[in-house]
């Protein structure tokens, strides 16, 4: 969907294992450390939460009855991309970003989630894979075998109130 102002129209998601650990993602198309939670853009007639479940089973694996919501910003938060990377983000359609974002509970286990959407184009630092699809061990840190490149971290402030 798009902004009239120049701002892709996207949702984001912070998402809470029982432990209250969010979860992040490295990007593969970047060589840099580049991390964020799943995110991503508004297709047209699509609502906001559907988008954000969507996005969640796109980036994650994780299917839409295993997310619980917990809460939404009340406002979008709206950012402009730097400069230099306008031109190359999106076609430089956009200057930047108006995204909806939401608290969620992951209901799931580990074994539910599998982010091996698309090849790595670069190995974790931790790198000892298998192959797999699949992250054989549990999800509990940032890195963890070469065919993954997330996991849960970083204690949330909110885990007693997400219990």
């Amino acid at each position: 969907m798009s902004g009239s102002d120049g701002y892709r129209r996207g949702v984001g998601v912070m998402l809470l294992n029982r432990e209250g650990k969010v979860f992040v993602g490295a990007r593969i198309d970047n060589t840099d450390e580049a991390w964020q939670m799943p995110q991503g853009g508004i297709d047209t007639g699509e609502e906001p939460w559907a988008t954000a479940l969507r996005e969640l089973e796109e980036e994650t694996g994780i299917a839409p009855h295993l997310v619980e919501r917990i809460a939404q910003c009340p406002e979008r938060l709206k950012y402009d991309l730097p400069p230099e990377l306008q031109p190359r983000l999106w076609g430089g359609k956009w200057k930047g970003q108006d995204q909806d974002w939401f608290l969620a509970r992951f209901l799931g286990s580990d074994s539910d989630v599998d982010i091996a959407t698309a090849p790595l184009l670069r190995p974790p630092s931790s790198a000892s894979g298998s192959g797999s699809s699949r992250s054989t061990s549990p999800i509990s840190s940032c890195r963890s075998s070469a065919s993954f490149t997330g996991g849960w971290c970083a204690s949330s402030p909110t885990t007693s109130e997400a219990r």
